[in-house]
């Protein structure tokens, strides 16, 4: 249980047994929970060093999704859907650029979520800096476990998980976007339950 104020970035949970509730916001707020009472701070103005910051006016999101059984998958699925809006977008008469399938396809537990994907840093063709540079073309995908467990189900779990990090499959939709020659990198972090979770 926390007691004090933590950051919370995509959402906060407090499950029993047979229900819960998870509190999705819109990546800045803080959060705290004592007992059953969950409070989520929305503003912070301090006076010191600037007397002025955060004033004005804000745009504030956050909703309360009531659920079955403890944390699980469809909680952090909610969050993340919250935290990334589907946005409309106007495009010329006639058809639209879509891709008819998506690049990568993640399967597996519905607890794995695919974050990001992203080109390596230390790619020849996209390097910024003075980093040691690589002649391959590579692309970084962060791949996580949502909901986490103790350390014996986290050890069965990695099993799966490396069962299911087999099964990704990465299609070149182009090859400009992704030569030949690309590797998949996977880089993925393991979060633990908790009866309370921030996220």
């Amino acid at each position: 249980m926390a007691k004090f104020e933590v950051c919370c970035h995509k959402f906060a949970d407090l499950s029993e047994h047979k229900y819960g509730i998870s509190i999705p916001n819109d990546s800045k707020y803080g959060f705290s929970t004592v007992g059953n009472v969950m409070c989520l701070s929305l503003l912070r103005s301090p006076k010191a060093p600037d007397g002025n910051a955060d004033m004005g006016r804000h745009r504030i999101r956050w909703a309360m999704i009531p659920h079955r059984g403890g944390l699980g998958a469809q909680t952090v699925r909610a969050a993340f859907n919250f935290n990334n809006p589907l946005r409309l977008v106007a495009t010329p008469k006639g058809r639209p650029n879509v891709l008819p399938n998506a690049p990568i396809a993640l399967t597996g537990d519905h607890n794995l979520v695919l974050d990001w994907i992203k080109r390596g840093e230390d790619d020849e063709d996209v390097s910024l800096d003075d980093l040691p540079k690589r002649k391959s073309k590579s692309v970084v995908v962060r791949v996580y476990d949502a909901v986490g467990g103790s350390l014996e189900e986290r050890s069965r779990r990695r099993s799966r998980w490396t069962r299911c990090l087999r099964r990704i499959s990465l299609r070149v939709i182009s090859r400009r976007l992704l030569p030949r020659a690309a590797r998949l990198i996977l880089r993925w972090s393991f979060s633990r339950l908790r009866r309370t979770v921030f996220c």
